[in-house]
């Protein structure tokens, strides 16, 4: 966080419009920083230019204010979580010049606000306004303009902001018709959030991968030199990969991972002769380890704020107000799917109805939605809390995941060993989930518990979620598939599995003919 700063800037008073017209004024900084907060964010200093720009101006006889922000990453330091093969867990230092240009994007500052100091006919005066939600690096923040009373506009300049005397409204509005004389402007408070580079960063996880890929890339290799005379020896990663840099630590993971990618499909051109059976079983052991290490890679834990998602550069036209009616924020329930209802609200665009979506903790799903804006969709929850958004996916028009209502809901049933969900993006369509136990039972819409599997939503009509889940899994390979029922020519399908209530993989399938089976890798149990 940073406060109250002394900063060389400039600013472009432009001259005072008529009393009904908005004043503007723009003014930025050069080598701001903002340090880390938290014991997770200890550590972390970054270094920036930003620029501003608020707008004061009258609405009806009332005040308005808009402001929006844009900062420029230089430089500093950032902390990244570093998971060993042994499990250990600590952040650490480093370069934020060490990292690719991508990390830089997710970098996030928030409730950042500014002070602007004017000149007054009698005494000083200054107005406290908040930029919104900062868009990354080089974008405009998000902001809905303010309005204010008169007489809760602009503060005494001999008042603290944390204890603020207003100016009169009467006085408040001769010194704004009087034109506004700008001395100065600067932030007064900034803070960071690295959650969204931690959680980036915990997915690639180069201090943890790369001792699971080599090891699978040593089988597979051992299985093409038996199976088909192919001697191929990938270079072992450096014993010193933990004092390289990150880009070059991430570089030898990616290398690593496309390289297991290709040994695990190798061309038929390839496979010469009959020998076949130790390459099959190499690459089973090669599948069977990548996904032991997902399994037991320890969760992250991080300190830092989680920021709403969908950070929109400087949009201030649209203005929503959808609502989720069910199921209320902060409920507690027993039951495993809950109902999820609500109405986007009056003026939402009917042409943006189709880039509404419903995020259920990672799971993405599209919603029923009426022509007076009600929606509705089901809601597969996992142990604990589960974090439901309602968000309008449409890059083309500048909306990225915006959030536009949310509620958390706590389900009460104990965690689940394996979950797999299933949502798909076709209406009027019924797509089928099947889930197969290493004793051959199956669950699914004709037998919906079997063994120690359970089926506890079935969808007929339309986007989904089917969810089957096992609370005591036993040892042996978990075999899933989705079946095209009815109606699913060109749908597209998406399979989220979760491992002990961690999302372990996610794949998607386009269904090309009317009929049809998807099977997935299946998921193995020690």
């Amino acid at each position: 966080m940073i406060r109250a700063l002394s900063l060389i800037l400039v600013f472009a008073f432009l001259s005072p419009f008529p009393a009904s017209a908005q004043q503007v004024f723009d003014f930025d900084a050069s080598g701001e920083t903002v340090p880390g907060e938290g014991a997770d964010g200890s550590g972390a200093i970054l270094t920036l230019n930003w620029n501003a720009q608020v707008k004061i101006g009258r609405l009806l006889g009332e005040p308005m204010v808009s402001s929006r922000f844009r900062f420029d990453l230089l430089g500093g330091t950032v902390t990244l979580p570093s998971t060993t093969a042994e499990g250990t867990s600590r952040y650490e230092t480093y370069s934020l010049v060490s990292l690719p240009k991508a990390a830089w994007q997710i970098i996030e500052l928030y409730d950042v606000k500014l002070r602007l100091d004017f000149r007054g006919s009698s005494d000083d005066f200054y107005l406290i306004t908040d930029v919104g939600l900062p868009g990354e690096s080089g974008e405009w923040s998000f902001n809905v303009p303010g309005s204010p009373n008169w007489d809760k506009l602009f503060i005494k300049g001999s008042s603290q902001a944390d204890d603020p005397v207003y100016l009169d409204g009467a006085r408040a509005k001769q010194e704004f018709s009087q034109g506004l004389s700008l001395v100065s402007g600067y932030i007064v408070e900034a803070h960071l959030s690295l959650f969204d580079l931690h959680s980036w960063y915990d997915q690639l996880n180069p201090d943890y991968y790369i001792d699971a890929y080599g090891t699978a890339i040593r089988q597979l290799e051992d299985g093409m030199r038996i199976s088909y005379g192919i001697n191929e020896q990938t270079p072992k990663a450096s014993e010193t990969i933990f004092e390289r840099t990150v880009k070059d630590r991430l570089e030898i993971a990616d290398f690593y991972k496309r390289r297991l990618e290709k040994l695990l499909d190798l061309p038929d051109r390839f496979r010469i002769g009959d020998n076949h059976q130790p390459y099959v079983m190499a690459q089973r052991q090669a599948r069977s380890i990548l996904n032991g290490a997902k399994r037991t890679k320890p969760a992250l834990i991080s300190d830092q704020t989680r920021l709403p998602g969908g950070r929109s550069a400087g949009r201030e036209e649209h203005f929503f107000n959808p609502t989720i009616e069910t199921p209320v924020d902060g409920l507690h329930t027993d039951r495993s799917v809950v109902e999820l209802a609500g109405n986007l609200g009056d003026g939402f665009p009917k042409e943006l109805h189709a880039a509404v979506r419903i995020k259920v903790g990672e799971v993405v799903q599209k919603p029923r939605i009426s022509s007076n804006g009600n929606f509705s969709s089901s809601a597969v929850l996992g142990a604990g809390w589960n974090h439901i958004t309602v968000v309008l996916e449409e890059p083309e028009r500048g909306f990225n995941e915006v959030e536009l209502a949310a509620s958390d809901v706590h389900f009460n049933g104990r965690p689940s060993r394996l979950r797999v969900t299933l949502t798909w993006d076709g209406n009027n369509s019924d797509i089928d989930l099947r889930v197969t136990n290493p004793k051959g039972a199956t669950a699914s819409y004709s037998q919906r518990s079997a063994g120690d599997l359970s089926l506890d939503v079935d969808n007929t009509n339309g986007y989904g979620p089917e969810n089957i889940r096992s609370f005591s899994t036993m040892p042996g390979n978990y075999r899933i598939a989705v079946h095209n029922y009815e109606n699913g020519e060109g749908v597209t399908a998406t399979l989220h599995i979760f491992v002990n209530e961690r999302l372990f993989r996610h794949e998607s399938h386009r269904f090309t003919n009317s009929k049809g089976t998807w099977e997935v890798d299946p998921v193995w149990f020690d």
